[in-house]
């Protein structure tokens, strides 16, 4: 984004960010609230029990990998293959049900962080073994919804870079990654992958 609102510019170290006529909502539950408030239908809570802890700890172990908390892969890894088996085993498109829920917007952004902003930070890719999560982003990325409210891969590189706890990328990945120019979408999957 060459020239980033200010709203956004003020919001930038707290994405996600809902931005509905003029309220901004930055506080994950707190938009799953005002959803709910204000989009009836479909409707998106979940119940499902399974779902929610084959996926809690996902972005908590990316968190700690990027920031180098953690830094062997492992535990990301760990929850990545917990998820996919869930995934795998799973008879839906999305983690609960065959449209989007909460906990579908709750993971699928935090799905793309990782992959997008690993992949910047520590060369991490998601394994292509893990089908059942390359599937579920398949499908995301099929969703024009997901698709319209997907940052940019530079926007989330950006958003990451601007934490300290983060490490530095190298002058060649802040050339790549500068939010100026036309913005670029991680939106590929594995050939042998279809949602």
């Amino acid at each position: 984004m060459a020239k980033p609102p200010p709203d956004f510019k003020k919001l930038a170290s707290r994405l996600p960010v809902l931005g509905h006529g003029d309220e901004i909502v930055s506080d994950p539950d707190e938009m799953v609230q005002y959803i709910d408030r204000n989009f009836r239908y479909p409707p998106m809570n979940y119940d499902n029990v399974s779902a929610a802890n084959a996926s809690k700890d996902v972005f908590s172990k990316f968190s700690f990998y990027i920031k180098d908390v953690s830094h062997s892969p492992a535990p990301l890894l760990a929850e990545l293959y917990k998820l996919n088996a869930y995934l795998e085993n799973s008879q839906h498109k999305f983690l609960c049900r065959d449209i989007p829920d909460h906990l579908d917007c709750l993971m699928l952004p935090k799905l793309q962080h990782l992959r997008v902003a690993a992949k910047a930070f520590k060369d991490f890719e998601i394994p292509s073994t893990l089908k059942g999560v390359w599937r579920y982003l398949a499908t995301a990325y099929q969703s024009q919804a997901f698709r319209e409210s997907c940052p940019s891969d530079q926007e989330i590189v950006y958003h990451w870079q601007s934490k300290p706890e983060c490490p530095a990328l190298s002058k060649e990945k802040q050339a790549f990654f500068k939010p100026e120019g036309e913005p670029r979408y991680s939106f590929d999957v594995p050939k042998d992958i279809s949602a």
